[in-house]
């Protein structure tokens, strides 16, 4: 793997140098960590990998949505290809992200331990927040290792969203009230900047000792 995620691994696409392939660890669903005793009947009602399946089909869903309603991806959000079968099991084909040396992007976590929070950077969050907020991403998720810092011809940088996009509950409550859309993607922005302020503060500690 190039990376580890909390719930999958990332690899290259053999095939094609700008693509990953993420794969999920095997049994780390929550079904089949609550279901493991009852793991013949799983098997044979076909939920065994419930959890992986409904993850893949939630993200792309939303991408699938987001390109329908505006045409392209905004660029903010990784893209997803589609699903490949592997041997460690269904993965999920994902845009590359690549940093300025050329390997794998750094993630936003990893930007603040090592560099701070300056006025760039936050500025940089904000602007990948307007950027959810006015395409109306749904998230289940937004954590600083699901940022990576990629190069812009623009700005110099920009945030992008590498995961956990597409909503999570049973009822689909974001999708079908706008209001309470904005309302939830604000409350994560705003803990995101909170996040990214004590790591920042906590990386500038370590260096000071």
């Amino acid at each position: 793997p190039l990376a580890h995620g909390t719930r999958r691994a990332v690899y290259q696409h053999p095939g094609d140098p700008g693509a990953l392939v993420k794969v999920a660890y095997v049994g780390k669903s929550r079904l089949q960590r609550d279901t493991g005793r009852f793991s013949s009947w799983t098997r044979r009602l076909g939920l065994a990998s419930y959890g992986v399946q409904a993850e893949f089909r939630r993200e792309l869903r939303e991408i699938v949505s987001l390109r329908a309603r505006l045409g392209a991806l905004p660029d903010c959000i990784a893209d997803i290809h589609g699903l490949v079968g592997t041997d460690l099991g269904p993965g999920i084909v994902v845009q590359k992200i690549c940093g300025r040396d050329g390997g794998l992007a750094p993630t936003l976590g990893a930007v603040l331990r090592a560099e701070g929070l300056d006025a760039t950077r936050r500025q940089q969050i904000l602007r990948a927040g307007e950027c959810i907020t006015h395409s109306r991403v749904l998230l289940n998720n937004l954590a600083l290792h699901n940022i990576v810092v990629a190069p812009d011809p623009v700005h110099g940088e920009r945030l992008v969203l590498i995961d956990c996009v597409g909503e999570k509950t049973l009822i689909p409550v974001q999708r079908l009230c706008g209001w309470f859309s904005r309302r939830s993607t604000a409350k994560r922005l705003r803990r995101l900047l909170n996040r990214a302020e004590r790591t920042a503060a906590a990386g500038e500690d370590a260096s000071v000792h």
